[in-house]
């Protein structure tokens, strides 16, 4: 086996080509791995124009390697991070029945680390279980130790010096800095399936037991719902944050909730967590209190529009979620990638071939909001209802700034006055970040911009302002002290 590297320079641009080995003589060979990189490939690996869109987004943690790659239909194709590491031409690679592909593994651990670091993000590393998406069951939990182990070990090889055995593989790999992994998530929709399986709370029990056991400081989302979308009959589920199936409730800090809703039903979950923390329930729980939670996957995908509708109806939901920021501590949109060339998912934030990108509405969104991101979340009265619409508002400060983030979803316009009463001395902006337009507009690789942020004059007077909220928009007000 031998390995050969070239630089090859195009004579012409081509979206859509074929790399091919011609030999010039008569004769056989093998080609095992194959690899293109572009010369201003970000840390070598990625192209920089995609690094770019997701930096531009100033994410703060990033879930990997994601949902169900990470546990596949069988042994054989679920993600084992162990066979992802190492030179990337000797790794095996998989075939990731979650979605029907191929993968060498080329994007393996410490890629994917590496992608966090890149784009300034805290990585939430993903543990499989034992847990296959296809059988629907789980492997004996007295079979599942090899699990716990990889947890304890991809810490170690995230994070360990070239003492440790898997912190020296990372720095053979040509990393040796750590990457600092300081959070788990134990599983990929576990209880959500089927939520009599009864077999989760052991396997989390066994994970975070050997994790705990050498790294206390971990912090660890556990998989899957506790209770049901409507917050009702919670102890349905055998989620270890509750107990049941035969264990008592575990030690839990935070649970993933998954929402992939129709635009509609989506905008109408602006108020989901208003109540979350009912006393009565929580305070049976390990420490008196329900866990956090984070949105891992959410997006207005079931009917499949990629529009400023869709958009907008994921600000009411994301507004919703920041007014209740004391729970809900991430959301995430998911997926967040695709080639064009050959999804396997309809609804994704950032799209792009072999030589464009672009970013859906709601990718406008998500950098129009967290460009507005507080550090400090203020108490915020919104009254009034218009029909045939659903709307919401939430406020935050981050430093002398205030800033007021409006969505209406509907067909009707908003006037709304906004006050800034509260405080003793407050300049409003005259102008505003809003994100509006026809409803039924999207983006492509041939237009990648038709929806975007823009900016529109507004008009205070001293401490109010009257905003003109369009139907199918969402508005950012800022405001001085």
């Amino acid at each position: 086996r031998s390995k050969h590297t070239a630089t090859l320079t195009a004579s012409a641009g081509c979206s859509n080509g074929t790399f091919a080995v011609a030999p010039s003589a008569q004769g056989s060979m093998l080609l095992d791995s194959i690899s293109l990189f572009p010369s201003d490939a970000v840390a070598g690996l990625f192209r920089k124009d995609i690094i770019d869109m997701v930096t531009a987004m100033k994410p703060t943690l990033m879930r990997i390697p994601g949902g169900n790659y990470l546990e596949g239909t069988g042994p054989r194709t679920r993600w084992a991070w162990k066979n992802t590491i190492g030179l990337p031409e000797a790794r095996p690679g998989h075939y990731n029945s979650a979605w029907g592909y191929w993968v060498n593994d080329g994007l393996g651990a410490r890629e994917l680390l590496i992608f966090a670091n890149v784009t300034n993000t805290i990585p939430l590393m993903s543990i499989f279980t034992g847990y296959y998406l296809g059988q629907k069951q789980y492997t004996p939990l007295n079979e599942s130790q090899e699990f716990a182990q990889d947890a304890v070990d991809i810490i170690e090889y995230s994070n360990g010096d070239a003492s440790t055995t898997w912190g020296k593989k990372r720095i053979d790999d040509g990393s040796p800095e750590p990457f600092g992994l300081a959070n788990l998530e134990v599983g990929n929709e576990e209880t959500l399936y089927n939520p009599a399986l009864p077999n989760f709370p052991g396997h989390y029990q066994l994970i975070t037991g050997e994790v705990w056991n050498k790294y206390p400081d971990i912090y660890v989302v556990a998989s899957g719902q506790f209770m049901s979308i409507e917050h009702v009959n919670r102890t349905a589920t055998c989620s270890p944050c509750v107990g049941g199936c035969g264990l008592p409730p575990q030690k839990c800090f935070s649970w993933d909730e998954h929402l992939y809703r129709s635009p509609d039903q989506l905008a109408n979950l602006g108020g989901l967590y208003d109540n979350y923390r009912d006393p009565s329930f929580c305070q049976t729980l390990t420490g008196g209190k329900c866990p956090d939670v984070y949105v891992l996957e959410y997006a207005a995908a079931n009917t499949q529009q990629w529009d400023l509708q869709a958009a907008i109806s994921e600000a009411v939901f994301l507004i919703g979620n920041e007014r209740n920021s004391e729970s809900v501590k991430c959301t995430s949109f998911a997926p967040m990638l695709s080639n064009v060339n050959g999804p396997s998912w309809n609804y994704n934030l950032i799209n792009f071939n072999s030589t464009a990108i672009y970013g859906i509405p709601s990718y406008h969104l998500q950098k129009m909001f967290k460009a507005a991101f507080g550090s400090e979340r203020l108490e915020t009265h919104a009254t009034g209802a218009v029909a045939g619409n659903v709307w919401n508002a939430t406020a935050a400060k981050n430093g002398n700034t205030v800033t007021v983030k409006i969505a209406n979803y509907g067909p009707n316009p908003l006037k709304l006055p906004v006050s800034f009463a509260s405080f003793p001395s407050v300049t409003i902006s005259s102008s505003a970040d809003v994100l509006a337009g026809n409803p039924r507009d999207e983006n492509s690789l041939a237009d990648p911009t038709k929806v975007a942020a823009g900016e529109m004059t507004i008009n205070p007077a001293g401490t109010t302002v009257t905003v003109d909220v369009a139907p199918y928009s969402a508005m950012v007000v800022r405001a001085s002290l």
